[in-house]
């Protein structure tokens, strides 16, 4: 009763852990992730490499393997079969064998317009 007339809330651990989760966790774990990062999920789930990820998306081996250690941490996973797991559990590969999604490669630095000095 002070604790109410003090104007305190007390809430049940259990409420309190549900709504910390929930506030801390984005409503869709997939909205959290770039487009970029939603495709070298896919080729993850696809079974690709490193290697081949950085070959179709036209990055360097490196950058392929950031963005999959991004990924991992902001999904809170461990390995690339867990996200493989949770990639198919959100839907956002096709299990049953449809075409690959389209994976855009990064532009070359030849390809970008060059930058004026007077912007």
């Amino acid at each position: 009763m002070r604790a109410a007339v003090a104007g305190e809330v007390h809430l049940d651990p259990a409420a309190a852990r549900a709504l910390a989760t929930a506030l801390r966790a984005p409503a869709s774990a997939a909205g959290a992730l770039t487009r970029r990062e939603r495709d070298v999920v896919a080729l993850i789930a696809q079974g690709g490499t490193n290697r081949q990820i950085a070959t179709r998306l036209g990055v360097t081996e490196r950058t392929a393997r950031t963005h999959v250690s991004n990924i991992l941490g902001k999904l809170g996973l461990a390995s690339r079969t867990q996200l493989a797991m949770w990639a198919v559990r959100e839907g956002l590969v096709d299990t049953a064998g449809g075409p690959a999604p389209e994976v855009v490669p990064a532009p070359h630095a030849g390809d970008r317009a060059p930058v004026r000095a007077d912007r």
